[in-house]
């Protein structure tokens, strides 16, 4: 295993949830991974439209470095296949999840 992967596990570990961590705290977790992102298209669509033509010049910029981004995903997931942690059994699952890649290009 290199390094890199060696880094990837140990700054898992540190963020995964074990056998006591309580269920309030395990649910605002998921909360949080399943609906935050939800607020970035909102926050973009009230810059578009209740801001002067910095803020609409910011929001347009941040649409096209989003689409970069989710376009990298797709190389590197196409490129370099790799399992999310639960899939090869690592660390602590609190609920069961489908089997998708990390880098989603792949589904």
């Amino acid at each position: 295993m290199n390094q890199l992967e060696v880094l990837n596990r140990a700054l898992f570990l540190q963020i995964n949830g074990g056998n006591g961590t309580p269920v309030w705290l395990i649910r605002v977790a998921i909360g949080i991974a399943d609906y935050l992102i939800f607020l970035i298209p909102i926050l973009l669509l009230c810059l578009w439209l209740w801001g002067n033509h910095a803020r609409r010049s910011l929001a347009i910029k941040a649409c096209l470095v989003t689409l970069f981004a989710l376009g990298m995903n797709q190389v590197i997931g196409m490129l370099w296949q790799h399992p999310r942690p639960f899939m090869i059994g690592f660390g602590h699952t609190g609920y069961r999840t489908r089997r998708i890649p990390l880098f989603r290009a792949t589904t």
